[in-house]
This record gives structure tokens, sequence and C-alpha cells, in this order.
């Protein structure tokens, strides 16, 4: 496992160096509250896993010293103008 923890860097940070694992065209939905168009959008999709620390002040409860993770980054390349680009960074239980 690549050691997120051992470089103590933000976990967005490392997550955006990793090598792209493939990309992907999905339909994108308006959505008027972001005054989002509907779009296929092509993403770039990283990921990795990641061991996560607990905070210090956790520690009387019982929770386990780390958690590992597998972090996902899905980037959205060349939005058309004007519009923000997807950018998804979800976390899943290994």
């Amino acid at each position: 496992m690549a050691s997120w923890m051992e470089k103590a860097r933000p976990l967005f940070d490392y997550l955006s160096q990793q090598p792209i694992q493939g990309t992907y065209i999905i339909n994108v939905p308006a959505d008027p509250r972001r005054k989002r168009m509907p779009r296929e959008a092509m993403l770039i999709v990283r990921c990795g896993r990641v061991e996560i620390q607990r905070p210090d002040k956790l520690s009387v409860f019982g929770y386990p010293p780390s958690v590992t993770l597998f972090a996902v980054e899905a980037l959205e390349v060349q939005p058309p103008a004007g519009q923000e680009p997807i950018h998804w960074r979800p976390l899943f239980m290994v």
C-alpha cells in the first residue's frame, strides 16, 4: 500500500498525484440550482488506498488508531465554457 500517512501531506494532494486509472464518459443532467447545463462529460479517474489516523481526542472512545480507506477522484476534462468541472472525491471503507 502506498503510504499517504508516511508523507504527511493533504489527502487530496496525494490523490491528485496518483496515476490515471481510466477515463469515462457520463451523462450529466441539468441542475438549475448550480446553473449546470446537461452535457456529456469525460472524467479521468485516479484512486489509491490511504490510511487515516484517528484524532487523539477520540482515543478515549475506543476507536481504532487508524482506518484504511479507498479514495477515488473523478475529474472532468475540458468542461464547457462557463461550467464548473465535475470533481468528485468519495472515500470508501476497505
